[in-house]
């Protein structure tokens, strides 16, 4: 028995300076853990009567409709109300409708069920022997949770946690990524992400932005154009495919799809008015060029006469010729800008031709 220095008597008021209890201590109905807990653990109630320590985690009441029973650790979507619970389906990346996750369930609930679940904190109890300590969880693309990202247009994506314990029916691990799908969504092969004028990105089919060179034919950085000093600067890459190259014959470079040799048949490069004063041009070739057969290049401002012809010797690798120009001074004015690719007489007229073009304005 404690060493009370006091005897209290109902209905007096008498104070007890100290109890030490070294059994469960019960008070008002409620039961109190007789051990601590970690450092920076809550006293929290489980609802009826038993009080313990444990992490801090938010939790929600919720109410399973999903039709089915839902295990505890399912990442559930809310879509309504049922008092002040939210009623609950389970999630899954590859149906729009159920995403993102609101929650992620603390206990297994059966169908009509209502129970706890996880807004942000501490989850333990669930089977994490698939993944390692400390890999990233996503909501999976058939549903509960995984540790590989969905790919696919078609599948949302969203991080919900990172693995804490791997066990098979101990594991735990933090939840903090419920409530939103927070990465940036998969989109189709062959577009790409640009700004609107909302400043929102959006899907946008590659094939419908101008002059845009592909990887494979990028200017390297050993012909990268001299910015120099604080000169104004234009650039304009173009990449052009034609099955065919014939002998003698002007080209007029400015568009995606092919040479044309009318100039009112090829879209033109859109350019202020200014001084062209270096260039770098790329003829790429799937064949060889023969010796001698080499390539003529000229500006034209306006559909007007040719502004200034340059020409090359065929490169030591005869699958392709390059112009690299400084010091030009090709005076051009604003609209309508092209440049023209002379061909020679040709041994073997090549095929699957890429033209390259870069070019440095002062205004």
């Amino acid at each position: 028995m404690p060493n009370w220095k006091k005897v209290i008597i109902s209905g007096s008021d008498a104070s007890l300076n100290s109890l030490n209890a070294t059994t469960s201590l019960t008070a008002s109905g409620l039961i109190y853990p007789d051990t601590d807990g970690d450092n920076g653990d809550f006293l929290s109630t489980d609802g009826q009567g038993n009080l313990s320590f444990g992490r801090s985690t938010v939790y929600a009441n919720v109410k399973n409709i999903s039709g089915g029973t839902l295990q505890k650790g399912t990442p559930v979507h809310a879509n309504g109300t049922a008092g002040n619970a939210s009623e609950v389906i389970a999630a899954s990346a590859s149906v729009a409708s159920t995403m993102p996750a609101t929650y992620v369930l603390n206990e297994t609930l059966a169908n009509d069920a209502e129970g706890l679940a996880i807004i942000t904190g501490y989850i333990n109890g669930v089977n994490t022997s698939l993944f390692g300590e400390g890999d990233v969880i996503y909501v999976g693309e058939s549903g509960g949770f995984t540790n590989v990202k969905p790919t696919g247009s078609d599948n949302l994506i969203q991080n919900l946690g990172v693995v804490n314990k791997v066990d098979a029916s101990n594991g735990s691990g933090y939840v903090y990524g419920s409530g939103r799908s927070n990465d940036v969504p998969n989109i189709l092969q062959g577009y790409a992400w640009i700004g609107n004028e909302k400043g929102v990105a959006t899907p946008t089919a590659t094939s419908s932005i101008q002059n845009v060179v592909s990887s494979s034919y990028a200017v390297t950085a050993s012909h990268a154009l001299n910015a120099g000093g604080s000169t104004a600067l234009a650039f304009s890459y173009f990449n052009v495919q034609n099955s065919s190259l014939a002998d003698r014959t002007t080209y007029r470079l400015g568009q995606m799809t092919g040479l044309q040799t009318s100039v009112n048949a090829v879209a033109h490069i859109p350019l202020p008015s200014g001084t062209i004063t270096e260039a770098y041009i790329g003829v790429y070739n799937a064949g060889t060029f023969a010796s001698g057969e080499d390539m003529a290049i000229s500006f034209v401002s306006d559909g007007g006469a040719t502004s200034n012809i340059l020409s090359s010797a065929v490169t030591a690798d005869s699958r392709h010729q390059e112009f690299i120009i400084e010091g030009l001074s090709i005076s051009i004015n604003a609209g309508r800008t092209f440049i023209n690719i002379e061909t020679p007489n040709f041994t073997t007229n090549p095929t699957a031709v890429k033209f390259l073009g870069a070019i440095k304005l002062e205004l």
